[in-house]
């Protein structure tokens, strides 16, 4: 199913430019548990040193995470922690990122 869409952008003084784009579709991605870690994000960190713990893509995974984390640093969840992002800032992850491997290591045996 290819279906076009117009894409109007507005310029200063009313003017319009209109730029067509085609979304193709492909065949989808099964979803198996190699592929899954292959494009999943346990944790991204970003270039300010603040780590975010992307429960949200691990599905059925997150509990074991969650709690390999919880055993192995200091870091505490909430029950709805699937629903909420997680920011740590790397003057509260740094002395605790063994724990973190050992957390990732657990989620990946």
């Amino acid at each position: 199913m290819t279906e076009n869409y117009e894409i109007v952008i507005p310029k200063l003084f009313g003017a319009e430019v209109k730029k067509d784009i085609a979304v193709a579709s492909g065949a989808r991605k099964r979803l198996d548990e190699a592929s899954f870690f292959e494009d999943a994000a346990l944790f991204t960190v970003n270039s300010s040193g603040n780590l975010f713990l992307n429960f949200h893509w691990l599905y059925a995974f997150a509990p074991v995470f969650k709690d390999a984390l919880e055993k192995n640093t200091p870091f505490r969840f909430s029950k709805d922690y699937e629903k909420k992002y997680f920011t740590y800032p790397i003057a509260e992850w740094h002395a605790h990122l063994a724990g973190i491997i050992k957390a990732v290591e657990n989620l990946l045996a």
